[in-house]
C-alpha cells in the first residue's frame, strides 16, 4: 500500500488477535510458585484492567506464553467484542522498524493504532526491548497510553523489571508499578503433572518411574520436558512402543537415533 506521497505503508491486519489457541487456563498446570500468577491472569481475563500493568517473569519455557494466551483466549469466547492483541517482542520491534523504514507519518499512525487501538494488549518477551532506545521509547509511550485510558496491559519476560538495564529507567519503574509475578518452574513432585500433561498430549504411555525420571532429571524447563516427550514418542513410533525406564534413560541422554543399543526385544 503506498500513501499520498508516494511511501509504502506499514500492512496491518487490525481484527488478528495472533493468539495461540491451543493455550487456555483448563489445560495450564498450577503448582505452588505459579499459583499467583495464574490466579491473577484469571482476574485480569475476567475483569480487565483490574490489575494494570501485569508482568509475568520467568525462566524460558515455564509457561509465560501459555498464560498470556489463556488471557486472551479466555476473553474472546466469553466477552467476543473485546478486543485483544497478542504480540511478541519480536513482531513490536520489526513493527517500529519498518514504521521508521517507510518514513510516512501514516505509517506511524497504522502501528499506533494497532497497538493502542486494543482493549487488551498481551506482549510477550519483552526483554528483546531493552536497550533499543527508539522501540523501548515507542513501548513505554504505549504503555501509558493504554493504562491511562483504562486497557489491559499484560506483559511478560525472562527476568524482573529491576534486572532490565541501560537508560531504560522509566520504563522500568513504569513496570513495577503495577502487578509483578514470578513464573518460577516447580521441581519434583511438583513437575509430575506436567510430565503426565505432556505425555497425554502425545498420546504417549509412560509408567510412574519413568515420569519421575522425566520430572527429576528434565525439568529446567517446559521445553525441556517438551523435548523429551518429542524424543521418546519418536522412539515409541520408530523403533519400539514400549518406553521402559532403562530406554528413556538411553533415549534422553545419548540421542534419539542413536540410543538404541538392541539390548530390549
Amino acid at each position: 500500500m503506498i500513501d499520498e506521497k508516494g511511501k509504502e505503508l506499514v500492512t496491518i491486519e487490525m481484527d488478528n488477535t495472533n493468539l495461540i489457541q491451543k493455550y487456555c487456563f483448563e489445560k495450564y498446570i498450577v503448582n505452588d510458585r505459579n499459583q499467583f500468577a495464574r490466579s491473577i491472569a484469571l482476574s485480569v481475563a475476567n475483569e480487565p484492567s483490574l490489575y494494570n500493568p501485569v508482568f509475568f517473569y520467568g525462566v524460558s519455557g515455564s509457561g509465560k506464553t501459555h498464560l498470556l494466551n489463556a488471557i486472551g483466549n479466555y476473553i474472546v469466547t466469553h466477552n467476543p467484542d473485546t478486543r485483544v492483541l497478542y504480540a511478541t517482542a519480536e513482531m513490536f520491534i520489526n513493527d517500529v522498524l519498518a514504521a521508521i523504514r517507510s518514513d510516512s507519518s501514516t505509517s506511524m499512525s497504522m502501528l499506533r493504532s494497532k497497538y493502542r487501538d486494543v482493549d487488551v494488549l498481551l506482549l510477550d518477551d519483552i526483554q528483546f526491548i531493552e536497550g533499543k532506545e527508539i522501540c523501548s521509547k515507542e513501548f513505554a509511550f504505549t504503555l501509558d497510553s493504554l493504562c491511562m485510558n483504562g486497557k489491559q496491559v499484560v506483559l511478560s519476560a525472562n527476568k524482573a523489571p529491576r534486572e532490565f538495564e541501560g537508560g531504560d529507567d522509566y520504563l522500568r519503574n513504569r513496570l513495577l508499578s503495577g502487578i509483578v509475578a514470578d513464573m518460577g518452574i516447580p521441581d519434583w513432585p511438583e513437575n509430575e503433572d506436567i510430565v503426565r500433561e505432556k505425555a497425554a498430549e502425545k498420546d504417549l504411555l509412560i509408567d510412574d518411574g519413568v515420569v519421575e525420571y522425566i520430572g527429576k532429571m528434565h525439568c529446567r524447563s517446559l521445553f525441556e520436558i517438551e523435548g523429551a516427550m518429542a524424543n521418546l514418542k519418536a522412539y515409541s513410533e520408530t523403533v519400539k512402543p514400549l518406553i521402559t525406564l532403562d530406554t528413556a534413560k538411553a533415549v534422553l541422554t545419548a540421542g534419539i537415533f542413536d540410543a538404541y543399543d538392541g539390548s530390549e526385544h
